[in-house]
């Protein structure tokens, strides 16, 4: 039997439709999912990484070697100085992604619309972020101040990050972290760590659902404030966080900011939320043992994800 080409084609394209409608379905995004602060500012990371000092001495190196790839480099984004690299694309936002002039930020910013559309999640962004952050550091990449998130520059680009607070509460709150590979049980499982990192007795299932039951309170509880000005809005997330007393939030200035922007009320609950996630994946970190041979145990935590997530 001859198959025809026509036919072949078809079968892949079905194939690829089916990949996508099927068992991407369950991650596609919607115009209610919560925001991630984190997945505006990927493309920038990677235009710094291609403008780096130790690209430029790379690009230098080998356009002596092969004088003609020059202009080709020059395309894919190596420019000095970091040239026309903006701090936050927003990847559901096309028309800014491609008005940028710095090219290597438009093909990441195209890229990273990309991983959007096909479910990457806050977590991925946020791990993604940080290993951006240590490429960078690797490659030379300063943290000057026009680098820094400004919380006036727009109100696509909010530079509060709850995440530095919660890590701060964490570290306040550990009193003793032998065994444990970070700080954030403490905040986000506080009842189980009293046991240490990896407690695997009968009564740990009990105490990690009341450790999540009371983390989930204060995920409930942020969702539901209806605060009209920022400034409350961000004083009863902290309060409700527990992290109103740490360095990093009694040092946010909210004051070159519309204080009855309600849209940056809601920004600033997602933002939160998404923090609280985060840390609570962290956390999770601490029972990789348990959460590898207690099922119950993994259940639990994975739970939790699937409905926060």
């Amino acid at each position: 039997m001859q198959i025809k080409e026509s036919d072949i084609r078809r079968m892949v394209r079905n194939a690829i439709l089916s990949e996508v409608t099927k068992s991407r379905m369950g991650n596609l995004r919607t115009m209610k999912e919560e925001d991630c602060p984190y997945y505006r500012e990927i493309p920038a990371k990677f235009a710094e990484l291609f403008n780096s000092s130790t690209a430029q001495e790379f690009q230098s190196a080998l356009t002596k070697k092969f004088p003609s790839i020059s202009a080709d480099l020059g395309i894919v984004g190596f420019s000095k100085n970091g040239l026309g690299i903006k701090r936050s694309l927003d990847p559901k936002n096309i028309g800014a992604i491609s008005s940028s002039s710095n090219p290597a930020q438009i093909l990441f910013g195209y890229f990273n619309s990309y991983l959007y559309a096909t479910g990457f999640g806050c977590l991925q962004y946020y791990y993604l972020s940080l290993a951006l952050d240590f490429l960078g550091t690797l490659l030379g990449v300063g943290d000057s101040p026009d680098r820094q998130q400004n919380l006036s520059d727009s109100k696509n680009n909010i530079g509060i990050k709850y995440l530095k607070g919660i890590e701060e509460k964490a570290l306040e709150l550990s009193k003793n972290s032998t065994g444990f590979i970070n700080n954030f049980s403490f905040y986000v499982f506080p009842e189980l760590s009293k046991k240490g990192a990896n407690y695997s007795e009968s009564d740990n299932i009990d105490l990690l659902e009341l450790d999540i039951k009371n983390y989930q309170q204060k995920i409930n509880e942020i969702r539901r404030i209806r605060a009209a000005s920022i400034d409350d809005a961000y004083q009863e997330i902290s309060k409700i966080m527990k992290i109103e007393n740490t360095k990093y939030i009694r040092s946010i200035d909210l004051s070159s900011i519309d204080v009855d922007d309600i849209q940056l009320v809601e920004k600033f609950k997602k933002n939160a939320i998404a923090d609280l996630i985060i840390s609570f994946d962290k956390a999770r970190l601490n029972y990789n043992d348990v959460y590898g041979s207690n099922l119950e145990f993994k259940k639990v935590l994975e739970r939790f994800l699937k409905a926060n997530g």
